[in-house]
């Protein structure tokens, strides 16, 4: 695919002028739990409930849960989404399984996404050291290379304080899937295994872009579609949010 442009965004992409960006690697990888208690709690609780739940509203194409626990150790119970969602919708997933077995729910929203062909723009110095030769990342940012860098800002809401694996997000388009590179949230001490996290802080609102390196071959799709997934719990019912492709 020739590259004809340099930058095209959707949605808030303006705030992506302000990136910095640090160590997302699959090297990280991603929390992994057995859910298979909670599946059947789940399960169970759903067949006691099939009336109710068949009279409640859905969000998005799907909104059926997939994964349950206790958030904040109050006794309450939050469902996982899954099913399909857009640009603008809120999406609770699994964020974080702590040491004392209790699950963590985050809400991930999508803000924004850009798709830039011919430079990164930016990126700090430092985050260079990250980029593996392969994708051919000059040192001011110039993709010399037949990939792309897809910027996809988003924000994160808990009600309690925690630490959110963002190595474990994937970027979709026909067959193909890339794997989280960069977040910009700030590395932990230079110390390369924490630079897959953000710190999400309870009650507001935790702004954070994410980066995938795509081919030429992943942009010529007519959309994108991002797999928000903190924790891995060996099934496939994560949400997919429909994030577009810019360039189309």
């Amino acid at each position: 695919m020739k590259k004809i442009k340099r930058l095209a965004a959707v949605g808030l992409a303006a705030a992506l002028g302000v990136l910095t960006l640090s160590g997302c690697g699959s090297a990280n990888g991603y929390r992994v739990v057995d859910m298979t208690s909670a599946n059947d709690s789940a399960e169970n609780e759903e067949a006691g409930n099939a009336s109710a739940g068949n009279n409640a509203g859905e969000k998005g194409e799907e909104a059926a849960g997939s994964e349950s626990g206790s958030d904040t150790g109050d006794g309450a119970t939050v469902t996982a989404d899954s099913g399909t969602y857009g640009i603008g919708d809120k999406v609770t997933i699994l964020g974080n399984f702590t040491d004392t077995g209790e699950y963590q729910y985050v809400e991930v929203q999508v803000n924004s996404v850009a798709v830039m062909q011919d430079k990164i723009e930016g990126l700090n110095e430092e985050a260079f050291q990250y980029i593996p030769d392969k994708f051919g990342v000059s040192e001011d940012g110039t993709i010399t290379s037949e990939y792309s860098f897809v910027a996809v800002g988003i924000s994160l809401h808990s009600d309690v304080d925690m630490e959110v694996g963002l190595a474990g997000f994937k970027l979709e388009a026909g067959y193909d899937s890339k794997e989280c590179f960069y977040n910009s949230s700030p590395a932990e001490s230079n110390n390369a295994k924490r630079s897959g996290y953000t710190k999400v802080s309870a009650g507001v609102e935790n702004q954070v872009t994410i980066g995938f390196f795509a081919d030429d071959n992943m942009l010529k799709n007519d959309e994108f579609t991002l797999l928000p997934i903190a924790v891995y719990t060996g099934d496939d019912s994560y949400p997919k949010i429909i994030i577009g492709n810019p360039i189309t």
